[in-house]
Protein backbone atom coordinates (compact mmCIF):
# COMPACT_ATOMS: atom_id res chain seq x y z
CA UNK A 1 0.00 0.00 0.00
CA UNK A 2 2.64 2.54 1.12
CA UNK A 3 5.05 1.30 -1.56
CA UNK A 4 2.30 1.75 -4.16
CA UNK A 5 1.77 5.35 -3.03
CA UNK A 6 5.52 6.02 -3.19
CA UNK A 7 5.83 4.56 -6.69
CA UNK A 8 2.71 6.31 -8.06
CA UNK A 9 4.51 9.54 -9.18
CA UNK A 10 7.22 7.43 -10.85
CA UNK A 11 4.65 5.34 -12.73
CA UNK A 12 2.87 8.53 -13.88
CA UNK A 13 6.21 9.99 -15.03
CA UNK A 14 7.07 6.71 -16.79
CA UNK A 15 3.68 6.74 -18.58
CA UNK A 16 4.30 10.32 -19.77
CA UNK A 17 7.83 9.47 -20.94
CA UNK A 18 6.64 6.32 -22.74
CA UNK A 19 3.88 8.33 -24.43
CA UNK A 20 6.51 10.60 -26.02
CA UNK A 21 9.44 8.20 -26.49
CA UNK A 22 9.07 4.98 -28.51
CA UNK A 23 9.91 1.84 -26.51
CA UNK A 24 12.70 0.76 -28.91
CA UNK A 25 14.44 4.11 -28.42
CA UNK A 26 14.05 3.80 -24.64
CA UNK A 27 15.57 0.29 -24.64
CA UNK A 28 18.46 1.54 -26.83
CA UNK A 29 19.04 4.49 -24.45
CA UNK A 30 19.16 2.10 -21.45
CA UNK A 31 21.64 -0.20 -23.25
CA UNK A 32 23.83 2.79 -24.18
CA UNK A 33 23.70 4.07 -20.58
CA UNK A 34 24.69 0.65 -19.15
CA UNK A 35 27.49 0.33 -21.74
CA UNK A 36 28.76 3.84 -20.90
CA UNK A 37 28.81 3.06 -17.16
CA UNK A 38 30.48 -0.32 -17.78
CA UNK A 39 33.19 1.11 -20.04
CA UNK A 40 33.61 4.09 -17.72
CA UNK A 41 34.40 1.76 -14.79
CA UNK A 42 36.46 -0.67 -16.87
CA UNK A 43 38.71 1.88 -18.58
CA UNK A 44 39.30 4.44 -15.84
CA UNK A 45 42.34 6.64 -16.31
Amino acid sequence: MILGLLLKPFSIAADIILAFIPKKLLVLAIIVLIAAIYYGYTYEF
